[in-house]
């Protein structure tokens, strides 16, 4: 990988040190001016006439998001985040009085807080199942699953860090039951490749602001096109529906994922998404990964000189995003680092985006570390040293 080259296309890396990738990543040079010269065709024209005058290059957008994520693009579709994504996904099934659905303790707070609404709404039943120091038990899940199993949901890496879970194992494990399979790769997307295939999931939903490198605002959900007649639209899209004659009732349009988007949307982030994954792709999602795990170690090795900084995750974390326990304001830290000559983002992370995590010593102060592949090994030790001198001074 040319890292000068990346550092070339990420221009404010040189004024600043960003190490908050997990919250959001800096956006590549293509990936902004593909932004900024649609917004200034939508002035040039207007935006409707912009977007016609574009109809081509925006239905390409899901022809790109199911080559990079190897399924078909009436599979897709586009969102303003996993968030959204999440809800329009839960309020689709129809669920029934005593459905059950089993989740991990890695679950995303937002997430976690959407199946506790379902759950009062519809009397579901949750189980949570334990990861423990970063191993994910199958024979639990296997001995969990029964015909009351709806939904199995799955963080491929959690907010915090740690654990990489094997969701192609959960996969094939899960063929053999009738239940829904659902992967949140919101902080994996742009780390690692993700081939729904290879994981054999019935869903998946992920955002673009974190790892792959889009801009805020946009997102994803895949949807099996096998179940998209088993689903129903909460809001329904006009675009996607037939009105009957009498005006009273409609059919949904069953072929297509796009039935869960909302009419109106930005045109210019989408197509920004889509030049993001275009980007990953020239650049390498394996190398990717193995740079981003070799400076992962390195600023683990780093950060454990300092006494003070204790490792929240109870074992070693396996992707480019890490949590430290501090005995004092984790705030407090992250701001004295912006303040420096070069700033230096890092997040102080709340433990309610994991809600059913124990971190060590229930440690609220904490940390969070999320360096990308533009990201290098002298930027780890200046991260260090200004850590030491910013402790220093508590």
């Amino acid at each position: 990988m040319d890292i000068e080259l990346q550092r070339t296309n990420t221009p404010h890396c040189r004024q600043l040190i960003h190490f908050n990738n997990a919250g959001a990543s800096l956006v590549p040079v293509p990936v902004s001016l593909t932004i900024e010269q649609y917004l200034k065709l939508e002035q040039e024209l207007g935006p409707y006439e912009a977007q016609r005058k574009n109809s081509v290059a925006i239905d390409k957008i899901y022809v790109d998001c199911a080559r990079f994520l190897n399924c078909q693009p009436n599979e897709i579709a586009l969102t303003s985040g996993a968030t959204q994504a999440w809800y329009v996904l839960l309020h689709a099934i129809n669920w029934q009085k005593g459905d059950k659905i089993l989740l991990t303790n890695l679950e995303y707070g937002g997430f976690y807080l959407a199946l506790l609404q379902l759950q009062k709404i519809y009397d579901l039943e949750l189980e949570v199942i334990p990861v423990n120091k970063g191993i994910f038990d199958l024979a639990g899940l296997k001995a969990r699953l029964n015909n009351k199993v709806k939904l199995v949901s799955i963080s491929h890496l959690a907010s915090h860090g740690g654990a990489v879970l094997p969701v192609r194992e959960i996969g094939e494990l899960l063929q053999k039951y009738p239940c829904y399979y659902a992967v949140d790769v919101a902080q994996s997307i742009g780390q690692l490749p993700i081939d729904v295939e290879n994981i054999q999931c019935d869903f998946l939903i992920g955002t673009g602001r974190k790892y792959l490198r889009a801009p805020r605002g946009t997102g994803f959900l895949y949807v099996r096109a096998q179940h998209l007649p088993q689903l129903t639209a909460f809001f329904a899209n006009s675009r996607y529906v037939n009105l009957a004659d009498d005006k009273q009732n409609f059919t949904l349009h069953t072929n297509s994922a796009r039935i869960f988007e909302a009419w109106e949307s930005c045109y210019a982030i989408r197509l920004g998404l889509a030049e993001a994954m275009l980007y990953a792709e020239k650049v390498g999602l394996n190398q990717i990964w193995q740079r981003i795990q070799l400076l992962a170690h390195y600023l683990q090795e780093q950060i454990a000189s300092i006494p003070q900084l204790q490792p929240a995750n109870q074992e070693r974390d396996a992707s480019g995003i890490m949590l430290w326990n501090s005995p004092y304001s984790a705030l407090e830290i992250s701001r004295a680092l912006q303040q420096r000559e070069k700033p230096i983002n890092i997040e102080p992370w709340n433990a309610a985006s994991s809600p059913l995590m124990q971190f060590a010593n229930n440690n609220t102060q904490l940390l969070r570390f999320s360096p990308h592949y533009y990201n290098t090994i002298e930027e780890i030790d200046e991260v260090v040293t200004s850590l030491k001198e910013v402790i220093a001074k508590f």
